[in-house]
């Protein structure tokens, strides 16, 4: 099953979406977040029109850590990349979690 219509709306706002993951170390918390990369902008004609273009990140941060500014230092076992089409996005967010455990970024806890 691909993302839901309202985990795609989140994908394409201005937030994001993430999933909280087992952590592998103790006292930390391990996330996924996907954002669109292309300039949030729906006023402009040509928004829907320009090719999307979206990053995952997989990372651990320290669980004492979640509320505070993190900067990437502060991140562990941290990988992602840049991917142009929504079947690959699902297609690599499903190695590590269920497409419908997504929810907005602020909501999972997700620092970064």
């Amino acid at each position: 099953m691909p993302f839901s219509k309202q985990v795609l709306d989140l994908i394409h706002g201005p937030t994001g979406v993430a999933a909280e993951l087992p952590a592998r170390r103790p006292g930390h918390r391990r996330f996924i977040t996907i954002v669109q990369l292309q300039p949030f902008d729906p006023g402009t004609p040509e928004h829907a029109s320009r090719p999307k273009t979206y990053e995952y990140s997989v990372y651990e941060v320290d669980a004492a850590r979640t509320d505070e500014d993190v900067q990437p230092e502060d991140l562990h076992d941290r990988e992602g990349r840049c991917v142009d089409t929504l079947d690959e996005l699902e297609s690599i967010a499903r190695r590590f979690v269920s497409l419908d455990a997504f929810v907005e970024l602020r909501k999972v806890g997700s620092p970064w």
